[in-house]
Parts: structure tokens; C-alpha cells; sequence
């Protein structure tokens, strides 16, 4: 499959699991370190550097997980949920 296809894939799951909107263009592909996600995951939504809003982002990332289980294998998947301790910065 070619990295186009698999990103229209790719995206189609990801507005049809959560409420974000589509976005007009496709964006590029490009490598990101883990801290760059640690820094901009969720942003707009949350306030990432906030204990508080910690497990709101964690129980979103798993209501979107266990969402695309169910819908990509048809079935009921447990997933357990563990929300790792925040780590102030």
C-alpha cells in the first residue's frame, strides 16, 4: 500500500473515531521524535502541561482505541485502562 492510500485510511479512522474535523489537505509525512508528541498530542484540547487535564487525555486516547477495535475487528475488545502518573514539567 502506498503511503497516500494508508494516510486517507489513517485519517478516515481517526475523524470518524473522535470529534476532530477532517482536515482540507493531507498533511505530510514526516518523522517526529516521542518528545514532540509528548509536547503536542492533544493541543488545543488540553492543556498539556496540566496534572488535571492528565487522565481526560489518557481516557480520550483510549475511547478512541477501543473504538477502532471494536469497529476493525467487529467484536468487543477489553482494553485496560492505565493511566500512568503525570509528570509535572
Amino acid at each position: 500500500m502506498e503511503t497516500v492510500q494508508l494516510l486517507i485510511i489513517l485519517l478516515s479512522w481517526a475523524v470518524t473515531l473522535n470529534s476532530y474535523s477532517a482536515p482540507e489537505q493531507l498533511p505530510p509525512v514526516e518523522y517526529k521524535s516521542e518528545a514532540y508528541f509528548h509536547e503536542h498530542a492533544c493541543s488545543g484540547s488540553y492543556d498539556n502541561s496540566s496534572c488535571e487535564d492528565h487522565p481526560k487525555r489518557e481516557r480520550e486516547a483510549y475511547a478512541i482505541q477501543r473504538e477502532y477495535g471494536i469497529r476493525a475487528s467487529g467484536s468487543v475488545l477489553y482494553i485496560r485502562m492505565v493511566i500512568p502518573p503525570c509528570l509535572q514539567v
